[in-house]
Formats: C-alpha cells, structure tokens, sequence
C-alpha cells in the first residue's frame, strides 16, 4: 500500500470528522517519544463516567444477579416511572448498579442500607477512590 492509498483512505473513514477542526494537534518530540499538552477544560468540562454508578456491598454471599436485578428494579423504582437499574458483577459479595436518573440515585444513596432477597446491602457512591476502599461490613444499623 503506498501513501497515495493511505492519504484517501484517510479521507474516507469514520473516524475523521470527529478530530476535524480548527486546532491543530501541538506536540513536541523528545528520545523518539512524543508528548502533548491536554488543555485544562477537558478535565473540567466533562462528567466523570463514574458518575451514574452506585456499589452495593452485600454481607455475606449476594443472591444471584438475575435476582439482584429484578428486586432493585422493584423496590427502587416507582410505578409508572420509565427507569431501569442496569447490575454488573464486581465479586460474591459486591456490585455496581448504573442508575441513570439522579433522584432516583440520590434517594438509594440517601438510605444506603437496603435487603435484596433476605440479604444486607450496603450503598456506595461508586468512584476510584471508593472502589479502594470498601465500607467496613462488621456492623449495620437495625
């Protein structure tokens, strides 16, 4: 493939009008490596991804997640309300839940312990720092 193939295929793709724009890509080349300048706003203009994440720590071994997922979608939603709680498997005892819509977040963050299926579960706001370190489980309010 020689660098005419390359140049139009280049013009073709997908990918290309998403970086099109009026910056150009400033960076400077140092032993063979090359290093750039991120500017500030992208750190401070975009929500974090972990932002709609919520973890629940069960105490003891969790119920199945099928299970997990029906009962959150039940008890943490309201009738005639089009939410949907998504549950991913962290480990047997912990899970991390996608709640879109930020009252309804609030209001599981607000109570943090809940029971699924006869188990204790404790809520966290899910972040990096969080993820490091989990909630102390040898003890919850009656």
């Amino acid at each position: 493939m020689d660098s005419l193939d390359l140049v139009i295929q280049a013009a073709q793709s997908p990918w290309k009008s998403p970086v099109v724009g009026s910056s150009r890509l400033v960076y400077e080349v140092s032993n063979g490596v090359a290093a750039i300048d991120i500017p500030e706003d992208i750190y401070t203009s975009s929500d974090p991804l972990w932002k709609n994440y919520v973890v629940g720590y069960f105490i003891g071994d969790a119920p199945h997640v099928g299970s997990i997922h029906a009962t959150v979608n039940r008890i943490w939603t309201s009738p005639g309300v089009k939410v949907k709680i998504d549950v991913q498997f962290i480990s047997k005892t912990s899970f991390l839940f996608r709640i879109e819509n930020e009252a309804l977040r609030q209001k599981v963050l607000r109570r943090r312990y809940w029971h699924v299926t006869d188990v204790p579960l404790v809520i966290n706001l899910w972040t990096p720092e969080t993820a490091a370190s989990p909630p102390n489980l040898s003890a919850m309010p009656l």
